[in-house]
């Protein structure tokens, strides 16, 4: 594969490139105000090289690679929009593979043909059914219609939507330790939508449903999606047993009138919490927002519902 796409949405996507003896980021989302990036790569041994900063030029950023030794790699990026300002993570965990005669390319996740197959048998499901859920409670239903009311499209709204998700919710780390060592822990806190939002953290279950609740209280039809995901409680690659799997992980699809978007607000969220204790906090995420499949399927594997 020699092109590789953030997103489906053009205005957001990042796209990038193969050229000889570089990768070219040749598609910068517009509302983004860059000044450079700096590219990492870290090879199958965990060796990590960083370049030198890249200064923006014409809306493209070059990483060369004349340098770089054949080999496997993962390719991430970092941003800053203004000089002097540190630099933050843009996105990555790509693999990108070099061979011998110094021909570069973007590695197929082994489950991106299964990911495609899911998710075309999801659409192909009447959209009248997907709207069967719990009714929203009243406080979500205000909410819900206070963060959407000056969108425009439903992909606005759904795009305020997981902005107000993964900026308020935190994940509970503790919950979500008591799950994966099948301890007694009231699951309900966590994952109940209006218990949820009161409390302000939740496992992913939590946050999916969550989404759900308010999308379906303003009349845009969504459902969770069961799926295998790389995360906090894996070893963080594609093996066979991990291909073979079953769910540790839910993320959101949400129907935009002509086409279904996936989003994972678990993943894009801003804090971690221990107790009630702040661990780890980062800048809003919109990495994992209408992924494309290509992206996706690097660390989520869809599962058929």
């Amino acid at each position: 594969m020699n092109e590789f796409n953030l997103t489906y949405n053009n205005s957001h996507n990042v796209r990038i490139v193969v050229e000889k003896d570089a990768i070219c980021i040749d598609h910068i989302p517009s509302d983004g105000i860059y000044d450079s990036i700096i590219a990492s790569l870290v090879d199958c041994k965990g060796n990590r090289s960083d370049s030198s900063p890249i200064n923006k030029c014409r809306n493209r950023f070059y990483i060369q690679l004349h340098n770089v030794q054949p080999g496997r790699y993962s390719l991430s990026c970092f941003k800053r929009s203004f000089a002097f300002e540190p630099y933050s993570y843009w996105f990555g965990k790509i693999p990108i593979s070099i061979d011998a005669k110094r021909t570069v390319s973007f590695e197929k996740s082994p489950v991106y043909d299964s990911n495609v197959n899911c998710f075309q048998q999801m659409i192909m499901k009447p959209v009248l059914k997907e709207m069967k859920s719990a009714a929203p409670s009243r406080v979500i239903e205000l909410v819900a219609y206070n963060i959407t009311r000056n969108c425009s499209t439903s992909y606005d709204a759904a795009l305020a939507i997981h902005d107000f998700i993964s900026q308020t919710i935190g994940y509970d780390l503790d919950a979500c330790d008591k799950i994966l060592k099948k301890e007694n822990t009231d699951y309900s806190k966590v994952s109940t939508p209006s218990l949820v939002l009161e409390s302000s953290k939740g496992v992913c279950s939590g946050f999916s449903n969550l989404a759900v609740s308010m999308f379906t209280s303003i009349g845009i039809p969504a459902k969770t999606i069961s799926c295998y995901a790389l995360g906090y409680s894996t070893v963080g690659k594609w093996s066979e047993t991990a291909i073979q799997s079953s769910s540790n992980h839910v993320i959101t699809a949400v129907n935009i009138g002509s086409r279904w978007l996936l989003m994972d607000t678990t993943w894009d969220c801003k804090k971690k919490y221990r107790g009630e204790r702040i661990v780890e906090q980062r800048p809003l995420s919109r990495e994992y927002f209408d992924p494309t499949l290509q992206f996706l399927s690097y660390t989520h594997k869809l599962l058929p519902n």
